[in-house]
Order: C-alpha cells, then structure tokens, then sequence
C-alpha cells in the first residue's frame, strides 16, 4: 500500500507540472495512464476530500490546455472514476458546481459531434465521471444543473444505433447520477422536494423497462435504479403516496425477478380496494412501531452497488409518478417475455429448489456457465433489494392506504403463477430472499390490528366476496403458508424469522372472530419446533409466538387449552353457530398446569449453565406475558415462581434481576386482583402474604441496599405498589415500614425513573386505609409531592401531579369516613397544597389535567372555619376562578372534564358560601356553557353532572332559572343535532341521558315560582299533558335503559350521571323515581289551585291559547 500511494503521489507532483510549454499531450497521456495502473481497491492515504477534489479539477484543465479530445480523453474520466468512487471519496461539495460546468461542457461537445460508430462508448465514461463527482453532493447542485441533469433522461432514451451491452451501460451510468444526487449529504442535506420526485419517476419507469437480450448490464441498471429508489425511501418524506400504485407495482414485479415462475405480464400500476371509511379515523403517521432501527453505516461502496444486502430501514416516506404503460412485451410463442427477466439455464426441481442445467441439458456451453452464475447472483440481489424498498414503502406509508393493497401482496392462494409474499416465501429458491420477504410480511401486518377487525368467519359458498371476506382468506393463507413453511424450511436462520413473521401475525389477528381451531394448529407447529430446536435463537423466536398470542384481550380458550394439553372442546352445536374462539371467562375446563410455564421455568434453571442469558430473558417475558391473561395456569406454580423471582434477584446479570422484577410486578397485580375473589379463580391471601414477606425479607432488600442499576431501582418501587391493602396491613410492621422508607427515600434519588416511580408508588401507597389514617406519612408523603412538583424532568413533574391526586382524594376519603381527620390538617399544609397547586396550573397538559382535580378535591375539603384565614379565602378564590376558566377556556380535553368534575366536587361543598355570587355565577356560567356550546360530548356530560351535584336550590342563588333553561334547551337542541364525528357520536345516549337525570335533578329543587320561568322554555307543548308526557318518558327511557342493562355496564355508566358520590343503581332509581313524583305532584295541580296560590295564570294562556 504505502508503494502504491507513494507511486500515485509522485505522479500527481509530475502532472501538476505539465503545461503546453514544457512537455506535449502524450506526456500527460502517459502519466494519466500510470495514474489508472494505480491499485484504487487499496485505500491510499494521500487521497482525501481535498486532494481528490483538486484532481478532479486538474484533469479538467489539463483536458483544455492540451485540447484533448476523442479518445484521448477516456483515461482522464477514467481517472475521476477511480479516485472518487473506488477510493469512496465524496467531491468537496464546494467545488461541485465548478466540476460539473467542465464536465458538461465535454458533453455538450461530445453530442454535437459524436457518430455512433465512432468511440460509442465515450457516453458512458462521462456519465460514469459525472456520477463520481456528484454523489452524495445533490443538496449542493445549483438548479439549473440538476434541471440539465433530469432533462437528459429525454436524450438517453431517444439513443438508438448503440449495441445494446453499450447502450445499457450508457443507462446504468445516467441512473446512477440520479441515484447520488439523491444520497443525503454527509450533513444530512438533501435535495430538493420537486427534483426527488422527477428522479422517482425516472426510477419507476426504468424498473418497468425491458431489454432485448437480458444479460448482466441489464441486471446492473435494474439494481441502479433499486439503489436510487432506496435512497429516495431511506433519505425523504412525504413523496410517495400519490403514485404509490404505479411504485408497488415496479417492485411487485422485481420480487420474483430471474425466477422460472416470473414469466407473465403484469400490471404497471396496482390499484387499492376501497376500505371502510369507519377505518380511516385513525391517525395518518406513517410511523406507529415503537421500536427504533439503528442507522447502518451508509459506506459509498454499497451505495455504489458493491453489497447486495441493503439494510431494511423503517422511515416514512411519499411519491409521485406515472408510469408508461407500454414497456411490457407479450409472451410469444409459449415462451417468457423479456420483461419476466428469467435467466435461462435455470429451472426448479420437483422439490422447488433452484438448480442449474448442465451444458449436455441445455442450449448453453460450459463456458457459459459463469456467466449464468453471475446474472443469478445479481438477480438475487435485485430481489433483496426490491423486498427491501418494498420495506421502506410499507413503513414509510399510513396503515389505512398500505392496507388497500393487501390484495396484491396476500392472494388467499398461493401458487407459482400468482405474486406475492407468500409465494415468494414457499417457491424462492433463495434462503435469504426468503428472508427478505418474511420482512416485509411482518412488517406489512404489524400494527394492522385495526383493519384486521374486520375480519369474519369465510362464507360457505358466495357469488361476491366482501372486502371483509377477502382479508379473512389472506390471514387464513398467511397462517397455512407459514405453518407448512416451518416445516419444510431447511435453513435455520429462516425457520426463525417465519416465527417472527408468525408472531407478527399472532399479535394482530382477531382470533376471537375467527373460527377456532387456527390458533391450536399454530400452537402444535410451534411447539414441535421448539422439540427439534432447542438453540437459542429458535426457542426465543417461538416463545415470542406465545407472547404475541397473550397480548390478545379477551383471553381464549382455546390459547389455554393448547398450552396446557387440555383439549379444547366447542359446546355449542347449533348447525347456525359460526364456531368462533371462545373467551376463556365463559369456560367451564379445568386446568392444573402449563408445558409452556413448566417449560420457561425449566429454562431459567440458574444451574443450568447451557442456557444462554438472552433466553432466560425470553422465558421471563413470557411468564410475565402469561400471568395477567391466563394466571389460571399461572396459578399453580406461583410457588415456583417465587424462587425462580427469588434466584434471578440474586443473579449477577442486570437483565435477568430487571425481568425479575417486571415478573414480580405482574404476578404480584394478579395475586392482588385474584386474592380478592374472581369467577374463575382466587388465592387465598395468606399465601399472597407469603410471598411478599419472603421476597421482603431478601431479595428485594438486597436490591434498595446494593444495586446500583436505577431501571431495577425504578421497578422496584412498582413492585411494592401492587402488594395490596389487605395484605399490606397483614405485614410485620418491620416490613411495612421497611417499604415506607424505601419509597419515600427514592423520591430523593439522582435518577429521575427512580424519583417519578417512587412517587407513583407513593400516590398508590397512600389510597391504602392503614395509610391515609396516618397523619405522619400523609404529610412525608405531601411534602414529597409538592418537593417533586418542582423537579426539572417533565416527566417526574407529571407523576407527582398524578399523586397530588391520588393525595387529595385520600384525604377526602378520610374525611367522609371521619370528620374529625379535616381538623388533623394544619391550615399551614392545606395553604401549601392550594399555593402550589395554583402556582403549577400553568404548566404542561399532563399537570394541568391532574392540577384541575386536585383543586377540586382541596375546595371539597375546605369549611366556613378556613374562610377565617384571609391567606386561605384569596387562594381558595383563585382556585375556583381556575377551575371555572378551565371548564371552558382549555385547549385539552382532558383538563376541561377534570375541571367539570372539579365544579361538582366544589358545588357539593354544603360548608362554603355556595350561591353567592362572587364564588359560583362564574362556576354556573362556565358549566352551562359548557353544557349548549361545547363540541366534546364528554365534557358536556361531565358538566351536566356537575351541575346535578348542587343539594339545594338556595345554592344556585340567581343563577337557578338560567341553569334549567340550559339544560332544557339543550336537551331540545340535542334531538336535531348532528356530528359527523364518529368518536363523539357514541356519546350521545349518554349525554341524553345524563340531561335528562339532571333536569330531574333540577325538578326535585323547583319552587312554584319557578314554574313559572321553567314552563317558557318549552313553547312548543301546548298542554300540561304533553309537557307531563315528556318529561315521563324521559324519566321512563332512563328507568327502561338501566333496567336493560348489565350489571357491568350499568357500573360503566355510573360517572355518565353522578360526578361525586359512588351511588349504587338502587340509589339512583330512587333519586329518579323521587324527581318524578315531585313532578307529578306540580303537574297534576289544576289550574284554579295554581291560581290560588298566585301563579301567574294569565301568562300561561299567551303561552298555550289552545288551553284556554
């Protein structure tokens, strides 16, 4: 190497001192051709940005002062070709614009008086100089030269007279031009929109293009162009998406490029299926993976073509194009046309593997035989790269437009004359093809879970399949096509990402619409592959199958029955039933154990060092997965779960203790839910206290004492939230205060995970009765609190203003059970808690939301004896001022609900001057605003609830008539009113419903004179009876509809009516029932008795003249 550099350094000091003057043309000639003898696949230090930059340049001139032409100045472009791309060296983008002026100037010479059949091949070496040069420069190219560069795609396609190997060649160079001005620069710049769309066009089109005779150029300049599409996906957005049918179907047609099976015309654009408008309420970002793809290194060797294997990155990205319908040539004579680009000398065998026909077997010689290995090694890179583009495509672009093409890519067959990725799975001959098309699949399916919703059971027999039909047979095709693919697969590397693929599916599927029976089929497959591949990799792709599986909510049956070997038996044997997967709350089977649990404790065997760490991570996530949905199986190893927690705490690898840690958490949340009685299953509380006094008693102390790992800090305080009340109180009270300690001292932490899951735990901690009844740890834990309001990380401040919450709504509680803990409360605390409060209410959406409920609960709290404190009166004034603003004023919706419910709590304060005008007519007004104007039915339900928590009518002072003129009118105005948003209309019942409990409400607190008032706001009623006759039916509509439903969805309904107060429905019937007797009672008053009591019945009869 270091003879080379020195060699080529000597040389360039030789040619920088060449001139007309001193030496002739075949000097320099000389030297430039020593130049190109140079071994460019070595890396020469000599050559860096600057050096190569100011070659380039030296060339040029040296091209003008020697007047070079014809063929003598190919070693020249030659060279530029050698230092820039070889030596992958980007042209210093300051002097890009200067190069490209001489290199133009060439060419425009060149085509002015060029003959094809002199030096036909000149075209290709400028082009090749020009591609050096501008790669990766694209974002610094001035627009009049890269209009001048997209123009020329006219001129190269006009050329004609050209053999076709060069005129290709001529292509492949043009091409790659495009393909680096569209590489981001090294400073992540790129080129302009409008410019990345004109190079996508020219791309797709090249993709559809067709040659006379398809050998290795050809198959150059197809990847060239896959190169320049991957670099428009990888490197923009927002370019695709209009042409996105014209894009899929150049890359559909390249899945299968240089197969036997590629033979056939097909379409030059794919066209969607329309989707149900109801799916399209979701957000357009491309983007919905969590999971975050690391950048591989973009080294101008690939870029250049030199590997195959492009990475499959996800970023979102949009196009625009057409296409020329015209490049497909027929089949003729029974044989492939050119545009399949099958290679010849190729076929499949029997078995669907590829395999080569011996020069005795075929038209070919041997010596053919390399030729036909290269042009299959490049087709196979052509199909890599076509799945990985078609990645791009489907990551980069919204779910709801990607799923109208579903149809193209997932036939509900799969056979060799029709393409897709399922084809391409069973028949390419290629493992790593394969591999690439089990990326797309998953990529393609993950995140569909909503569109896939609309799959049913297959009809029987049909003249026309609905769009939900069609989805239902492609998932049917992709489990039977993966499923049988497992077993066949011979390639391990493989057999892994078809798991992954199948989980993929797993995870998005709705199997509970589905008829049953695919799910045990998965389970038996996998489970088989687990048996005859215990390696690593195989058994973690095959639990994460599992673990997919569980995610689905509500849990089956028929996922228990597979994973416990009991077997799974549909009672139902209507001949209509559509035999679907049943839940597994409706089972009456009786489980004792898992294999699958049996099998992941077994691998987390610590002793047994043949395991490796990633899969006992793998086992812990899947017992973790398991235990919420399917503890019934869970359950009878929880004594076993225990010492496996117990061991992996004490493992001196941080991943294994962390997903101890999450196990622990969701075991100790489903021992805490089943301990306190479950139609299925239970557990007996003691064994519950078992548990954590053991895990209290080590591990976890071992942990707060010395792990220094702040994730493992952060979980374990979310460990110690889920222990529970009951079994909390059942504690040493070592232990209980060991867990006080520990929370309260996390809040102090240097890691804000540990400070922001401390305080969760604390705010869940402190809803505990043995807790809130503790004076002391109620104001540790106030102090915490309102210390952490202030912390610099967003995050931590959220989560303190969620405990802030959880704090006040203890001390409420306390207070409702005993009065005498609202005098343990110092006015100095509460003046804290409302100062910081108001002080914090200005900051973002997640605090402001919590703020609104804290103040509602603190102005609940609050007597006559705190209006005493003039500090406290200015505060607590304040506070409602806010609240009422928020009602209203708010940009989130969620601050407005929980400034609605914050009124309520305010307004059912008996101990505050409730009427008066300075503290509630900017309440009532806010809420009755909210109540006629606002466009969120949610917020005009919770302020309509609100406004039914005020106990007598003396607390509406003179705001009373307004209120019952809102609601009325509203509920007048809620019939004809109309919304075209789908989210807000499953609102509407409740909003009816819950004005009509508040006028109820309202009725209950009328007084005669408000009759008066009250019966104006119904003008269109002309008797007594018809007004008597609608407020009946709505009370009967409310009584019809609680009676009608489910004891569950009545529990659900419960906020829709009351905003304060857990009523019970009982309650709530007889508040109605009471409404409406005390409603019957003014109706059925006639009309003398009315007037003896000095009711204006002269104002009635302008009202109602048919009465008279």
């Amino acid at each position: 190497m270091d003879t080379q550099n020195t060699t080529f350094e000597n040389l360039y000091v030789e040619l920088t001192g060449t001139s007309p003057n001193v030496c002739d043309g075949k000097k320099v000639l000389s030297i430039v051709h020593q130049l190109n003898d140079v071994n460019y696949r070595m890396k020469l230090p000599f050559l860096t940005k600057w050096t190569c930059t100011d070659m380039v340049m030296l060339l040029l001139d040296k091209i003008k002062e020697f007047r070079l032409c014809g063929s003598d100045i190919q070693p020249f472009l030659q060279l530029i070709m050698n230092i820039a791309a070889k030596q992958e060296i980007i042209v210093c983008s300051m002097s890009v614009n200067v190069i490209l002026h001489g290199l133009k100037d060439l060419l425009s010479i060149y085509k002015a008086s060029m003959t094809f059949q002199i030096h036909n091949d000149m075209l290709g070496w400028i082009w090749g100089a020009i591609s050096a040069v501008v790669y990766g420069n694209g974002a610094y190219i001035i627009p009049d030269t890269v209009n001048w560069l997209l123009q020329e795609h006219e001129f190269i396609a006009s050329l004609s007279g050209y053999e076709n190997s060069h005129l290709l060649e001529i292509k492949k160079m043009y091409i790659q031009c495009l393909t680096g001005i569209c590489l981001s620069s090294e400073s992540r710049e790129q080129l302009a929109d409008e410019y990345m769309v004109q190079c996508l066009k020219i791309f797709i089109t090249v993709l559809q293009s067709t040659s006379k005779a398809v050998d290795v150029s050809f198959f150059k300049l197809m990847y060239s162009a896959h190169k320049g599409l991957h670099n428009i996906l990888e490197h923009s957005s927002g370019l695709h998406v209009n042409d996105i049918g014209p894009l899929l179907a150049s890359l559909k047609r390249h899945l299968v490029f240089g197969l036997p099976f590629a033979a056939g015309d097909l379409p030059t654009v794919l066209h969607p299926l329309p989707i149900p408008e109801a799916m399209k309420v979701q957000s357009n970002t491309p983007q919905r993976s969590g999971r975050k793809r690391k950048k591989k290194n973009r080294s101008k060797s690939s870029e250049r073509g030199g590997s195959a294997n492009r990475s499959l990155n996800s970023r979102g990205s949009s196009s625009t194009q057409e296409t020329d319908p015209s490049v497909h040539d027929a089949q003729v004579n029974g044989k492939p046309s050119v545009n399949s680009s099958f290679i010849p000398g190729i076929v499949m065998d029997p078995s669907g593997q590829l395999m080569f026909i011996t020069s005795s077997e075929s038209e070919f010689s041997d010596t053919e035989a390399g030729q036909r290995s290269k042009m299959h090694s490049f087709a196979l890179k052509i199909r890599q790269i076509a799945f990985g583009n078609l990645y791009l495509v489907i990551r980069k672009t919204s779910r709801h437009i990607m799923f109208g093409y579903w149809n193209s890519f997932l036939q509900s067959t799969v056979s060799t004359s029709d393409i897709s990725l399922l084809s391409c799975i069973v028949n390419d001959p290629a493992p790593k093809a394969r591999v690439a098309s089990l990326m797309v699949l998953s990529a393609m399916v993950e995140g569909s879970k909503q569109f896939l919703s609309l799959v049913c059971k297959e009809s029987v027999s049909t003249s026309f399949v609905p769009f939900s039909g069609l989805i239902t047979s492609a998932i049917h095709a992709c489990h039977e096509t993966l499923l049988t693919a497992i077993g066949k697969e011979r390639s391990l590397i493989t057999q892994v990402h078809i798991l992954k693929a199948l989980a993929s599916i797993a995870g998005n599927t709705p199997y509970s619409k589905l008829q049953h029976g695919i799910i045990g089929k998965m389970i038996i497959n996998v489970r088989l592959f687990m048996q005859k591949n215990p390696d690593a990799d195989s058994q973690i792709a095959a639990l994460n199958v599992f673990v997919a599986l569980f995610s689905h909510d509500p849990a089956l049956e028929e996922v228990a029955c597979g994973i416990s070997d009991v077997k799974y038996v549909n009672t139902d044997s209507s001949p209509f039933s559509r035999q679907l997967s049943k839940p597994l709350s409706t089972t009456k089977q009786n489980f004792s154990s898992s294999w699958l649990v049996d099998h992941c404790l077994e691998l987390l065997d610590l002793e047994n060092e043949s395991v490796s760490l990633s899969l006992r991570v793998a086992s812990l996530q899947t017992l973790t997965a398991c235990c919420k949905p399917y503890f019934v199986l869970a359950k009878p190893s929880v004594a076993k779960f225990k010492e496996v927690i117990y061991k992996c705490m004490h493992f001196d690898k941080v991943n294994i203790r962390l997903h101890a840690c999450k196990l622990l958490e969701m075991l100790g949340t489903c021992l805490l839910h089943n301990s306190q009685g479950s139609e299925h299953s239970s557990v007996d509380i003691n064994d519950n206290v078992v548990l954590w006094d053991f895990l209290l008693s080590g591990p976890l102390q071992n942990i707060t004492q010395s792990d220094e790992d702040p994730i493992i800090r952060s979980h374990l305080c979310d460990c110690l939230s889920t222990i529970g009340p009951s079994v909390f109180e059942m504690l040493s009270r070592k232990l209980q205060v060991f867990c006080q300690t520990v929370l309260l001292g996390y809040t102090s932490d240097d890691n804000y995970l540990v400070r922001s899951a401390a305080v969760r735990s604390l705010a869940v901690h402190i809803m505990y009765p043995f807790l809130r009844k503790d004076i002391a740890f109620v104001e540790d834990v106030a102090s915490c609190i309102l210390r952490l309001m202030h912390d610099p990380i967003k995050s931590v401040q959220c989560n303190a203003a969620w405990s802030f919450g959880n704090l006040t709504d203890a001390i409420i509680v306390s207070v409702e059970a005993d009065e005498t803990f609202r005098d343990r409360i110092g006015n100095k605390t509460l003046l804290d808690l409302f100062e910081n409060a108001v002080e914090v209410i200005d900051n973002k959406d997640k605090v402001r939301f919590n703020i609104m409920r804290v103040l509602g609960n603190l102005l609940r709290f609050c007597t006559n004896k705190h209006l005493q404190v003039e500090r406290l009166t200015k505060v607590m004034l304040k506070a409602v001022n806010i609240v009422a603003t928020g009602v209203t004023k708010d940009s989130l919706m969620k601050v407005r609900w929980n400034a609605c419910l914050a009124c309520g709590n305010f307004l059912n304060n008996v101990n505050l001057p409730i009427g008066k005008s300075e503290w509630t007519d900017l309440v009532y007004d806010a809420l009755c605003e909210a109540v006629s104007k606002s466009k969120n039915y949610k917020v005009r339900i919770k302020a309509a609830a609100a406004l039914s928590c005020v106990q007598s009518r003396a607390n509406f002072g003179l705001k009373f008539n307004d209120v019952c003129s809102c609601i009325t009118q509203s509920l007048q105005n809620l019939v004809t009113e109309t919304t075209q948003d789908f989210e807000e209309f499953r609102f509407h019942d409740r909003l009816s419903e819950q004005l009509c409990c508040t006028l109820l409400h309202l009725v209950k607190l009328m007084q005669l004179e408000d009759f008066q008032i009250f019966v104006l706001t119904f003008p269109e009623i002309e008797t007594y009876v018809n007004l008597k006759e609608q407020l009946g039916n709505c009370y009967d509509g409310i009584q019809k509809r609680l009676t009608e439903k489910s004891e569950m969805q009545q529990e659900c309904m419960q906020e829709a009516y009351i905003a304060l107060g857990q009523l019970l429905d009982k309650d709530k019937m007889e508040l109605f029932k009471f409404s409406a007797r005390n409603w019957n009672v003014l109706l059925e008053k006639d009309l003398k008795e009315l007037e003896a009591k000095n009711f204006n019945y002269k104002c009635l009869t302008d009202v109602f003249p048919n009465k008279v």
